[in-house]
């Protein structure tokens, strides 16, 4: 998917609020389609509940979410999570499951991801990730 960027959740969720986290994201990303994995949705959906969101609070973020491609879930996505969970396992390299299907999606898709958690996904084979833009470039 060229021209594609995958966006872990915690850049989604920088990038939504303003936060100035996500400033150097926002300007390494610019002019790319930015996608969103689905377990990054259900992520947002399980932080929302957890946070006791409001019914509007939720709907303005499944409103935001539509700017997004969110990608979905296949049978070849399925393969690259338990392959890549097995592997990180193998390795004695403990990972979270959310984190294994973002990864997974990027890797399916050939699509560079833009993360803060650089550390949860160091070492995964052909994973790209996106550094992010210093300030004033």
């Amino acid at each position: 998917m060229k021209g594609h960027v995958l966006l872990d959740t915690d850049v989604y969720s920088f990038i939504s609020r303003g936060d100035s986290r996500g400033e150097p994201f926002r300007r390494a990303v610019e002019g790319r389609r930015l996608c969103l994995s689905f377990a990054t949705v259900a992520e947002l959906y399980k932080g929302a509940r957890k946070r006791g969101w409001s019914p509007d609070r939720t709907r303005q973020m499944e409103a935001d979410l539509q700017r997004y491609l969110v990608i979905e879930y296949d049978g070849a996505l399925a393969r690259t999570c338990g392959e890549l969970l097995a592997e990180r396992e193998s390795a004695g390299q403990r990972m979270e499951e959310f984190d294994a299907w973002i990864a997974a999606t990027a890797l399916r898709h050939d699509i560079p991801l833009a993360t803060g958690n650089r550390r949860h996904f160091e070492g995964i084979d052909g994973l790209v990730l996106v550094d992010p833009a210093p300030s004033g470039e």
